[in-house]
């Protein structure tokens, strides 16, 4: 069977996703590093490729930004 993928909004995926914040997430999108797409004005977030590059961050020891705040 395959696994569902979900492209919630940044703001969704914010408040409900668990990975990052709003203005972090922005701030991806701004450099590029942020996986999706856009439909129309909204940009849609693929939540399982996000989640495998902030897993590989982690294991790799690299720090978010946003934590250091």
């Amino acid at each position: 069977m395959e696994q569902i993928v979900s492209y919630p909004t940044i703001r969704q995926e914010a408040k409900y996703g668990g990975t990052l914040g709003e203005h972090a997430l922005r701030v991806m999108l701004a450099r590029g590093e942020l996986p999706g797409f856009y439909t129309g004005r909204t940009y849609r977030i693929n939540h399982a490729l996000l989640v495998e590059r902030l897993n590989q961050k982690s294991a790799a020891g690299v720090e978010c930004e946003e934590a250091a705040m």
